[in-house]
């Protein structure tokens, strides 16, 4: 699930986070890129209304000279196997 710029209010992503929770889905959150208009906290919000059991995951990871891929490396034993697919696909892209 990918937000750039997350548009909607906190409380509607609470909603769609409570939503998925009810439905048993589990979501992992990339957030990189620049800081806009509360983005973090909207997303973290997102997280703590969707996560069951710490199934759901969130990785910030912040503007510079990093690499996204190389960032997700490092936290690939906290999120689930979605971020393979992902990186596949940057690798891809390069």
């Amino acid at each position: 699930m990918f937000f750039s710029p997350v548009k909607h209010e906190k409380k509607m992503l609470e909603m769609i986070g409570r939503k998925l929770k009810k439905n048993s889905v589990a979501l992992d959150i990339v957030n990189f890129g620049e800081e806009d208009e509360g983005k973090t906290e909207k997303l973290e919000a997102l997280l703590a209304a969707v996560n069951n059991n710490d199934t759901s995951h969130i990785v910030h990871v912040p503007s510079g000279p990093n690499a996204l891929s190389d960032v997700l490396i490092r936290f690939v034993g906290s999120i689930s196997s979605c971020v393979f697919s992902f990186l596949s696909l940057v690798s891809l892209l390069r």
